[in-house]
């Protein structure tokens, strides 16, 4: 609550950079960090799990884009809530679009489209559906 009223009165383009540096400058720093010594030595820090340091690249922006938002709501209405409605939409439009569907695959599953019978009422059987896709 003291920090919204120190940063109430502070201008417009230190509001949006105490926002995005609160947000994205820790994240963007470990990157830096990590890739810095990737170049310089050749090994990855995160040697167990490199695809992290890659998928990482993009949540700076999504920060930056987040804080963006969250400032120009609370400015705009003088409340967070607005704001971090929108951004919690976002957010979870994000991970959902960037979640990898696990689908159950059946071996040796024989037959054609027409024989699949997918039921609204049992959400399972869409797993028969997928597997047959898949299959293909």
């Amino acid at each position: 609550m003291k920090l919204a009223k120190i940063l109430r009165w502070q201008p417009q383009t230190q509001q949006y950079g105490y926002a995005i540096g609160a947000l994205a400058l820790g994240f963007f720093s470990m990157l830096v960090l990590v890739y810095g010594i990737f170049f310089a030595t050749g090994t990855l820090v995160t040697g167990f799990d490199p695809l992290s340091t890659v998928i990482g690249l993009q949540f700076v922006p999504l920060l930056i884009a987040i804080a963006i938002i969250g400032i120009y709501g609370w400015r705009r209405t003088g409340r967070h809530r607005p704001s971090a409605v929108i951004v919690g939409l976002l957010v979870t439009l994000y991970v959902v679009a960037g979640t990898a569907t696990q689908v159950l695959e059946i071996k040796g599953y024989g037959g054609s489209a027409s024989n699949i019978k997918v039921s609204t009422r049992n959400p399972a059987s869409l797993n028969v559906l997928y597997s047959y896709v898949s299959w293909c």
